[in-house]
């Protein structure tokens, strides 16, 4: 990760950088550990992020939402309200730091639960759903019933005209396949 500040740039990774970094994207000010696996989340994500906020609308559900990024872009896109759902603690403190940094606080509920567990038991409706699962390492067969399980419980939440926005969680698992397990769950 190249971090410039004003006229200087240095690269900073893995423990020795020991920090949270803060960046900006799109309009939000958002912030990344280099020493855990979240850069390499983050950096698949940024695009995908800046295209969704078109979408922004209603209730927003952001589910295994790591630091809330995809929550946070859609709040600030006009959602009336997101959720944030990750088991990861640091969600709490940096997604709550970057939600009242970027004057989203009244727009964002995090919540730190284990995510397929979480969805299960509630019992919402949501507008927007992004559900974008870390990737595992499991055999393929695994990979897809994980997949489609993921997707069967998040769709169930999923409102009238709502839009649900997901990714595999296994490298495994290609995109027709992963596209015919959603389209099987969203039938279902």
């Amino acid at each position: 990760v190249v971090v410039r500040r004003g006229r200087s740039a240095s690269v900073v990774r893995g423990p020795a950088a020991g920090a949270v970094q803060s960046f900006t994207h799109d309009r939000l000010t958002l912030s990344v550990d280099l020493t855990g696996s979240d850069v390499r989340r983050l950096s698949a994500e940024l695009d995908p992020m800046k295209q969704l906020r078109s979408f922004a609308r209603g209730r927003v559900l952001d589910v295994y939402a790591n630091t809330g990024g995809f929550g946070l872009h859609l709040a600030d896109a006009g959602a009336s309200q997101a959720v944030l759902v990750d088991e990861n603690p640091a969600l709490q403190e940096r997604g709550r730091a970057a939600a009242e940094h970027n004057k989203l606080g009244s727009k964002i509920d995090i919540v730190t639960a284990e995510p397929l567990a979480w969805l299960k038991q509630v019992q919402a409706s949501f507008d927007v759903v992004v559900c974008h699962p870390p990737h595992e390492a499991l055999p393929r067969d695994k990979a897809e019933k994980r997949a489609i399980d993921i997707a069967q419980t998040a769709l169930k939440l999923v409102g009238e005209g709502a839009i649900f926005c997901a990714r595999s969680n296994s490298a495994s698992l290609d995109d027709e396949r992963f596209a015919a397990a959603l389209q099987e769950s969203a039938t279902q």
